[in-house]
């Protein structure tokens, strides 16, 4: 289950993302490390993902702002019933946002 705030913001970067910000090695990456997660759930979700975006410091940069611009609007924390079923499916949503990205920048 992904309790990061930032990482929830994942998919909606995916969305928003100017072209060019996850290279099609990046969302192969993505793809794979989200894979393994739906495999493993008992995996450390947040360690792992925080780790990949990590490694990738515009992606990193952007989630921050993303995270921020979220703060701003005055969202609060989602409620532990939103939480949930956001996360219920985290991973495989996330997974074919990335899988139907890479089809597109194939093209």
């Amino acid at each position: 289950m992904i309790s990061d705030p930032l990482l929830l913001q994942l998919p909606t970067l995916l969305e928003t993302a100017q072209p060019g910000l996850f290279s099609i090695e990046d969302l192969r990456d993505l793809d794979r490390t989200l894979e393994s997660l739906e495999n493993d759930p008992s995996a450390n979700a947040d360690d792992i993902l925080r780790n990949w975006c990590m490694a990738r410091r515009s992606i990193r940069d952007e989630l921050i702002i993303k995270s921020s611009d979220r703060k701003e609007v005055g969202q609060g924390k989602p409620s532990d019933s939103e939480q949930s079923s956001r996360t219920k499916n985290f991973f495989q949503e996330l997974r074919q946002q990335v899988q139907d990205k890479l089809k597109n920048q194939s093209k």
